[in-house]
């Protein structure tokens, strides 16, 4: 363990449980998996970022704006696939073959 993720790993030890909290409250309205899935990419996000925390002191306002940014994030994919169904069932019809086909029959018709 590197001395960067063995102080990133400090410092979230007392904020995890709070963390997890936060994530299902702003997650109330989805499943319980979807606000660890939001915590996990905060995470993720947060030590890949770790090296710009100036100082310590502030690890928990930072950790916790990227938890709310993160989940913002992911109101924009839930949003979208309100209009976006893509079940692997759902397919989209290709008529476009049959529409040129009707055009150039109206056009031999007229000729």
């Amino acid at each position: 363990m590197t001395r960067d993720s063995a102080l990133f790993t400090e410092l979230l030890k007392p904020h995890y449980n709070d963390a997890l909290k936060y994530c299902r409250a702003l997650c109330a309205s989805w499943s319980a998996s979807d606000a660890e899935d939001v915590l996990q990419q905060s995470f993720l996000l947060a030590f890949e970022n770790f090296p710009s925390l100036k100082e310590e002191a502030k690890f928990r306002s930072w950790f916790f704006k990227i938890i709310t940014t993160t989940f913002y994030s992911s109101i924009r994919k839930h949003f979208w696939k309100k209009f976006l169904p893509l079940d692997s069932g759902t397919q989209i019809k290709n008529d476009i073959p049959e529409v040129f086909s009707r055009a150039e029959q109206t056009e031999h018709r007229m000729l």
